[in-house]
């Protein structure tokens, strides 16, 4: 997105994670558009970083 690349983390595949550190709630992204996609993906997802 915008020249930047970004990763999506899933913790329930690592070992020894508390999930309780995490806020978890159920979601629904239908009817969302392209732009609020995008905005919230580069709020939420992790930048990639070398």
């Amino acid at each position: 997105m915008d020249g930047q690349q970004y990763a999506v983390l899933n913790i329930n595949t690592f070992d020894d994670v508390d999930r309780a550190r995490f806020d978890t709630s159920p979601t629904d992204f239908e009817g969302e558009t392209v732009e609020s996609r995008l905005a919230r993906r580069r709020r939420n997802w992790t930048p990639r970083a070398v």
